[in-house]
């Protein structure tokens, strides 16, 4: 229907020009005289380019999209370029091309600009957006608009240009240090497999305060002068799985940008990681250390949403004992809800549950408090990490 009413404008248009030429024409007929004549000489270049304007092919338009590059963390710059090429030079007075954005990219910066190409057959611009917001986007259309002098034929057309970028959550660098307490006081196969572990060495590390004695590796220390550690097959071989709430929250942001960075640095620990993300629909990665692991990990990430109404506590028991005994569970939540702190206490091994309560510093409730202190009455861990304070909740990491 829209294409019905640019064509049905562009024909008046053509017949109003033709019109004007005719009457210009009959004008210097009957009137006679230079300046109606020159009036007529004077009309017909603006009227043939016009014409000639709105015979062009102008869906021929080749456009491309070029982005620096694919992947980014959220809050870095996009710089952008759009080419435009003719299949013939054409004089073009002026373009305003638009890049069509994603809908969550909007607010990001502008992707409109004003050209002069002229007789130029191809022509580009760059522009660049800021804060990039983390997700999945699609970019899929470029808009051309132009025109003659005097505004009576207008073009417009939009070019099919598809390109995809992802932006991940940001996270930053800490160390994980493996929860060696709690694996000392399981009985049974975890203490065995622990016994067994040590007598494998894995590599070196710099010395920490508490590390043993025995596990100083003096020919490495020797080499590099500096006191290195032997670290044990057991410290990687910790499987450990990561519960997303996805409920809808104003903290979900940072809730994100801190299970990517507790993630990262399980993983690069070398501990083994399982992930059950929860809102609307529920997405699991098993347990698992390999490269891999992470990038699909991360890319979920990326695109998850708090989508989330009670799906999490809903399904929460039910997926914790899906899981072995001797997994730790971090659950990853932006709020504390009395239902959630009666499913947890219905579990039958709380000591190796640990809370990480991700929340702006604004939003603590004396309710959260009471629920925080039932729940270490019980012997379940919970961490409080506000938002912007990552690195100082990340000193925590594996302490009990």
């Amino acid at each position: 229907m829209k294409s019905l009413l640019k064509g049905t404008r562009l024909a008046w248009n053509l017949a109003f020009l033709i019109l004007l030429v005719a009457a210009s024409f009959a004008y210097a007929m009957f009137q006679g005289g230079f300046v109606s004549w020159f009036l007529l000489y004077s009309l017909l270049p603006f009227v043939v380019y016009s014409v000639a304007l709105a015979l062009y092919p102008l869906k021929k338009l080749r456009v491309r999209r070029k982005l620096t590059k694919t992947e980014f963390q959220a809050g870095e710059p996009l710089v952008c370029t759009i080419e435009i090429e003719q299949p013939f030079p054409f004089p073009f007075f002026f373009g305003i091309v638009e890049d069509v954005l994603p809908e969550k990219l909007k607010n990001s910066g502008s992707a409109k600009i004003v050209l002069f190409p002229w007789w130029k057959k191809r022509f580009s611009f760059q522009y660049s957006l800021s804060n990039l917001p983390r997700g999945s986007h699609h970019f899929e259309t470029v808009r051309f608009k132009t025109g003659d002098l005097f505004g009576i034929i207008e073009r417009e057309n939009i070019y099919s240009a598809k390109n995809h970028m992802v932006v991940y959550p940001p996270f930053f660098e800490f160390q994980y240090r493996p929860q060696q307490l709690s694996l000392e006081k399981d009985a049974g196969f975890a203490r065995t497999r622990y016994i067994k572990d040590v007598s494998i060495v894995a590599g070196v590390r710099e010395y920490e305060p508490g590390d043993k004695l025995s596990w100083i590796d003096w020919k490495a220390t020797a080499r590099r002068h500096s006191i290195m550690t032997k670290e044990f097959e057991q410290l990687n071989s910790q499987q450990i799985v990561c519960f997303i709430d996805r409920t809808k929250s104003s903290s979900f942001e940072e809730l994100i940008s801190f299970t990517a960075s507790f993630s990262k640095a399980v993983l690069k620990n070398g501990s083994k990681l399982g992930v059950v993300s929860v809102g609307k629909t529920k997405k699991v990665f098993p347990i698992s250390n390999h490269e891999h692991h992470w990038k699909h990990i991360l890319y979920h990430l990326a695109v998850a949403d708090c989508d989330g109404e009670d799906e999490f506590i809903n399904q929460l028991l039910e997926e914790l004992n899906k899981w072995g005994q001797h997994s730790f569970i971090m659950i990853m939540t932006s709020h504390l809800h009395p239902s959630l702190i009666d499913k947890l206490l219905a579990f039958p091994k709380p000591r190796h549950v640990t809370i990480w309560h991700v929340t702006k510093a604004v939003e603590k409730p004396r309710r959260d408090q009471e629920l925080i202190d039932k729940l270490r009455r019980h012997s379940i861990t919970v961490r409080t990490v506000d938002a912007g304070m990552f690195r100082d909740a990340a000193q925590r990491v594996g302490s009990r």
